[in-house]
């Protein structure tokens, strides 16, 4: 009786073409739910990960920020959040268990955002946010970068989120989460600065409008 190959080396012996590379990206990051041993899963078990690993970076930020004297500052934000539109439909069947966030349902979000701007129009920072959809209770760590052009009181700036979302429901995963916006800036004296920013946000497959206002110190 012959052996049957080993499965594991003959995938790993399988040529890398670009169109395979992009199905194990979609599989583990933009489907997080099909790799039970992905990061989406570490994050679904372990919420607390991501709590962990954004005061780790914040305290490396912060160091970075300390050694190179560059001007550190701080976000509170809040505001509403709109339902956009889902961008995924699933063709229910046995074991589904119905989206984890609810449709047509708006919400608030929370957010705390700490970061160094390298000259006066640019802003590198991490953040931590809290997204509540109807029932739907999330949590969301990001990278933030922000470009405002001259240095003037009022002006636009242009903004970009890149993270993770997760959300506390029984059958909740976690997600990447996008966001490019713009808004506002407005820097009545030298200690407090306003901000009024929307964008689209992406994440946990729907596409969400969120209006927020900050207070930056």
């Amino acid at each position: 009786m012959q052996n049957e190959p080993n499965a594991g080396n003959t995938a790993s012996n399988r040529p890398q073409t670009p169109a395979r590379l992009v199905g194990v990206f979609t599989k583990r990051f933009i489907f997080p739910e099909s790799n039970p041993n992905g990061p989406a899963a570490i994050c679904t078990k372990k919420p607390i990960v991501m709590k962990a690993l954004f005061v780790s970076s914040l305290f490396l930020l912060l160091a970075a920020a300390a050694a190179a004297q560059h001007r550190f500052e701080l976000r509170a934000e809040a505001g509403p959040v709109w339902w956009g539109q889902r961008l995924v439909t699933v063709d229910p069947g046995p074991g589904w268990r119905g989206y984890v966030l609810p449709a047509r349902t708006g919400g608030h979000w929370l957010g705390l955002t700490a970061g160094v701007a390298p000259a006066s129009n640019y802003f590198l920072g991490l953040g931590l946010g809290r997204l509540a959809m109807g029932e739907a209770r999330g949590l969301a760590g990001f990278g933030h970068a922000e470009w405002s052009p001259g240095a003037r009181r009022l002006r636009p700036v242009l903004h970009l989120r890149l993270g993770y979302s997760h959300f506390s429901r029984p059958y909740a995963r976690g997600s990447l989460l996008a966001e490019p916006g713009l808004g506002l800036r407005y820097r009545p004296g030298r200690r407090v600065t306003f901000s009024l920013q929307t964008g689209a946000l992406l994440t946990q497959q729907v596409l969400l409008v969120p209006l927020r206002l900050g207070l930056l110190f």
